[in-house]
């Protein structure tokens, strides 16, 4: 049942995807959906499609999953839920006048709940943001995932600008421990992380030289 592709959004992406994709008639999630999963699926013939997608459905539905039917298709697909999601061009209306960061972090697949809970955890528990800001798309690579959670924070509030300070610092440095480092490896990774990781981060910057001797990638951060 090898499929081409997974990507993932949970139930605030999906929210936030329907009110900015207007389609007719309008999309609905049922209420309970927490995650929705896209599958991209790939044949050489349509039999072989045909039994690959029946595979891919069935592994779903022993796990609890629910067919939604043509909702990634009206809701227009990759380009254009990618670059909302990541950039948040146009947030719900509980989102306007808010600023959002994004991270990008890899994980092993299997760690993905852990990911995901600690980001819950830290962002919303923790630091007391709320629940619906906590924005996810992520895809499988593999035997990897590359998660994009993007996290809401007023930046005209130097309280909450601190807090979330401290979370981003917590969230990466918890998650480096889980074995899940930042996409930024350089300027992007705060100094406590670089002393965490210690011999790890000159093996970082070795290979970095090796494979980027005139230093023209990812400037200036390596």
């Amino acid at each position: 049942a090898e499929v081409f592709g997974i990507e993932l959004v949970n139930r605030n992406t999906s929210r936030a995807m329907i009110e900015v994709i207007e389609t007719t008639p309008p999309v609905k999630i049922p209420d309970e959906t927490e995650f929705m999963m896209l599958v991209i699926q790939a044949g050489q013939t349509d039999e072989e499609l045909a039994v690959r997608t029946k595979l891919a459905r069935d592994i779903c539905d022993r796990n609890g999953g629910r067919d939604l039917g043509d909702v990634w298709e009206r809701l227009a697909g990759p380009p254009d839920y990618f670059w909302f999601t990541q950039y948040g061009a146009k947030q719900p209306s509980r989102c306007e006048g808010l600023n959002g960061s994004c991270t990008m972090i890899q994980c092993p697949t299997m760690m993905f709940p852990e990911v995901y809970e600690l980001g819950y955890k830290l962002y919303v528990e923790k630091y007391k943001f709320p629940k619906e800001f906590y924005l996810w798309l992520c895809w499988a690579d593999r035997n990897a995932m590359a998660p994009y959670p993007i996290f809401f924070l007023n930046a005209n509030d130097a309280e909450e600008v601190k807090r979330f300070a401290a979370f981003w610092r917590e969230f990466h440095m918890e998650a480096a421990k889980l074995g899940c480092v930042s996409y930024n490896v350089g300027i992007g990774h705060p100094q406590e992380m670089r002393e965490w990781l210690g011999p790890a981060y000159e093996l970082y910057k070795k290979v970095k030289k090796v494979v980027d001797p005139n230093g023209i990638l990812n400037m200036p951060a390596s």
